[in-house]
């Protein structure tokens, strides 16, 4: 071969190589900043029960806090326990320590301290209509309840208005065993379970299109607490409004308010039926609690039943007479990657003298959903019988 030819040759391959390695090395970089983006890629993490909030530590005693006052200016991601301060008008609040059941998994919020307490760093955040809201999913067996009860209204009402209290109490906390889970990115970027994206190891789970890695877990301790406001206020109004009944639940010597929040929806009115649903579901777990506590029935029989979503959703349609939407929040909009999305929040009321009368539709609805699926034992009909009867 003549030495031209041979020198154009060597040329040739040289050039060939360099653009294939070029063009690997583009292929590379691609696949490494695609890993690493899915962690974050599309992620709409459901909104929290903006009244719940985790506690930023952990014990079986959290009495001290109880009734304390949380200042106004808080934002949802700064409010744990520890912010709480005590007033003269503490006096008028006693403590009251009830059993509780049931079994849940739902959407907290976490301050920074709450969120490091359990290894939370970083905390998923998503767009709460006023800022960033540091969100955590929860999944736990609930068994006991403390609750802060004013002993004499008008005189706390004299109080507060004399010292100026802020607007909202440490009203609730919950006891219980379960897991705290932290947002990693969406479900659509996982190519399966347990297969994680560059720098996520550890167990994961998947939720509403999210993939949720297990942080931490808790055994028979009071893990959170429920913020509330001091006095209901204008919550007996209709329509759209500020939302602030949102962040904290009012509370009524003649009734029980619930907050139902619906998961993202293709429609708003598809996100206000849920919202619906999802209020007179709680207060379906709200009537099994009083069931369980004036029957025989056992916790974890009713637990059993009300883990059934089919169940507990026929439950909560034949109690929609008794619970009342009160008022709304204006529809969120989310984008997300399969398009727009709604979610909506309803404030629903359920009147202390329909309870009885409620009880004894719910016992009823659950004996015939259950007889009909073959699931009644002749212990849930022991126990159910006497409420559907009115004779508990």
């Amino acid at each position: 071969m003549r030495p031209t030819l041979r020198r154009a040759t060597r040329l040739t391959l040289f050039t060939l190589t360099i653009v294939v390695i070029a063009a690997a090395a583009m292929a590379c970089t691609q696949q490494v900043r695609d890993s690493d983006a899915l962690p974050s890629r599309g992620v709409v993490v459901p909104p929290p029960d903006k009244s719940v909030f985790l506690r930023a530590s952990f014990d079986d005693d959290p009495s001290s806090y109880l009734g304390r006052f949380l200042p106004d200016n808080l934002q949802p991601n700064e409010v744990d326990e520890n912010q709480a301060v005590s007033t003269r008008c503490g006096e008028f609040i006693t403590m009251k320590e009830v059993n509780a059941s049931g079994t849940y998994d739902e959407y907290y919020n976490s301050s920074t301290a709450a969120g490091g307490s359990v290894g939370v760093a970083g905390v998923a955040s998503a767009s709460a209509g006023g800022g960033q809201t540091s969100t955590v999913r929860v999944r736990y067996e609930l068994t006991k309840k403390m609750q802060a009860k004013i002993t004499d209204q008008a005189a706390f009402e004299r109080c507060c208005k004399e010292a100026g209290c802020p607007s909202f109490i440490v009203g609730e906390f919950f006891k219980g065993t379960g897991s705290v889970f932290q947002a990693v990115g969406a479900q659509a970027g996982f190519s399966g379970e347990g297969i994680s994206p560059s720098g996520v190891t550890g167990e994961l789970d998947f939720k509403d299109e999210v993939a949720w890695k297990r942080q931490s877990n808790f055994t028979d301790v009071y893990f959170a607490f429920r913020k509330q406001r001091v006095g209901l206020g204008d919550a007996n109004g209709g329509g759209a409004d500020d939302c602030a009944w949102v962040n904290s639940i009012p509370t009524d010597l003649d009734g029980t308010y619930f907050v139902g929040i619906s998961v993202p929806a293709a429609t708003e009115s598809t996100a206000r039926n849920l919202a619906v649903t999802d209020a007179r579901q709680q207060a379906i777990r709200y009537l099994g609690e009083s069931i369980t506590t004036s029957t025989r029935l056992n916790t974890s029989a009713m637990e059993g039943i009300l883990s059934d979503n089919t169940t507990l959703t026929a439950a909560a349609g034949g109690i929609a007479n008794y619970v009342k939407d009160k008022k709304w929040c204006a529809a969120e909009k989310l984008d997300t990657p399969e398009g727009a999305k709604y979610v909506a929040r309803v404030l629903a009321y359920f009147p202390k003298a329909d309870q009885a009368e409620a009880e004894k539709v719910v016992a009823t609805s659950l004996l015939t959903t259950l007889k009909q699926s073959g699931k009644l034992t002749p212990e849930i009909e022991k126990g159910l019988k006497p409420v559907a009867e009115g004779k508990k």
